[in-house]
């Protein structure tokens, strides 16, 4: 594991790095997601490193599966975790995110963690982030009846989303760049530029959306203290 994740940071993989870290990666995969090859069924991934540095060590890995027969779809996420000294044991919180809201949460614990895979279809940036500590939080207003937005805040909604595209675009064709000749680098940029629209668009239509007034608020409960410790939106993208 601690290879595989120094291995997708390195800044120029050699093509027998490249395919001693894509066994790797599919080894991690290939017990939790089945594929149907007789049938012509395929699948294909993206690994996303931990930033490295950190008592953690890990990837991140989107597989993405085609089913022949319906030309259909599918992409499910999970991540998989090591301490980097070997004398120590996992523990604390993770946390899978997808624009900001939660996917899955789970408890760390033994010399090795991998999650269960989870639908990201459809879902925004990602991000894997864990906790040790906890903290109070504080409460916040329930809904109550919403009120419009005005014309004002809708134009500037729209504009912020427009040059949100125009950023997005511009980094996929230097991305794109950047890759050369290597296909599964170029598959990277290609999902991370479509996750950055799809960001876009949910927080155009947060933006846009009618707003609920003030509300006593709830009662405060504990709340994890999180750290970003993996990032499809961070960094440089590794497939």
């Amino acid at each position: 594991m601690l290879a595989a994740a120094a291995g997708l940071r390195a800044p120029d993989p050699s093509a027998q790095t490249e395919k001693t870290l894509d066994a790797a990666v599919r080894r991690i995969v290939g017990g939790l997601v089945s594929v149907d090859t007789s049938a012509g069924d395929q699948l294909d991934y993206t690994a996303y490193p931990a930033a490295g540095g950190g008592a953690l060590d890990g990837v991140m890995i989107d597989a993405t599966t085609y089913v022949y027969s319906s030309g259909a779809t599918r992409t499910r996420t999970l991540v998989a975790l090591v301490p980097v000294d070997e004398a120590l044991s996992l523990g604390g919180t993770l946390e899978l995110r997808a624009a900001g809201a939660s996917l899955q949460r789970s408890t760390l614990s033994g010399d090795v963690f991998v999650s269960s895979p989870v639908d990201t279809t459809d879902a925004g940036p990602l991000e894997v982030v864990v906790a040790d500590e906890t903290a109070p939080s504080v409460g916040q207003p329930a809904p109550s009846a919403p009120v419009p937005r005005t014309a004002a805040e809708k134009a500037v909604a729209k504009a912020a989303y427009d040059a949100a595209l125009k950023k997005a675009r511009k980094k996929y064709a230097k991305a794109k760049k950047k890759a050369g000749t290597s296909k599964r680098r170029k598959a990277a940029a290609k999902k991370k530029y479509a996750r950055s629209r799809a960001a876009a668009k949910a927080r155009f239509r947060s933006a846009v959306a009618d707003v609920p007034s003030a509300a006593p608020p709830a009662a405060p409960a504990d709340q994890r203290v999180f750290r970003t410790m993996i990032s499809t939106d961070t960094g440089w993208v590794t497939a």
